[in-house]
């Protein structure tokens, strides 16, 4: 079995692997946010970068909620809803709070 099997293997056993697997994608998500953001020559490209990244799960996290709520019902009748991490269940936040923990503080440690 190769390395990326065991490594799937692993992350289902638990949850919270999952949402740990989260920061192991932030990371070349940073790195070419950062990457770009030197190459157009934005200031504070690790202020940049990590905002992205944080943005990034956040989103995807209010768009799984929104999906989760709305039933049948047409979207436009819970956009309204899930703008917040509290609203979500544990799962999610940890799945936004693992991620965004990570790159702001390897942003300041690479700063």
């Amino acid at each position: 079995m190769n390395t990326v099997n065991k490594y799937l293997e692993w992350t289902a056993q638990k949850r919270w692997r999952s949402s740990l697997s989260h920061v192991t994608l932030s990371v070349p998500i940073y790195g070419l946010v950062y990457l770009i953001s030197l190459l157009i020559s934005l200031p504070s490209p690790n202020a940049i970068a990590a905002t992205f990244v944080v943005a990034w799960w956040w989103s995807r996290e209010k768009t799984q909620y929104e999906c989760r709520i709305k039933g049948s019902q047409p979207s436009y009748t819970v956009w309204h809803k899930g703008w917040l991490p509290l609203e979500w269940d544990r799962p999610s936040t940890l799945d936004l709070a693992l991620p965004a923990v990570a790159v702001v503080l390897f942003s300041i440690l690479i700063n």
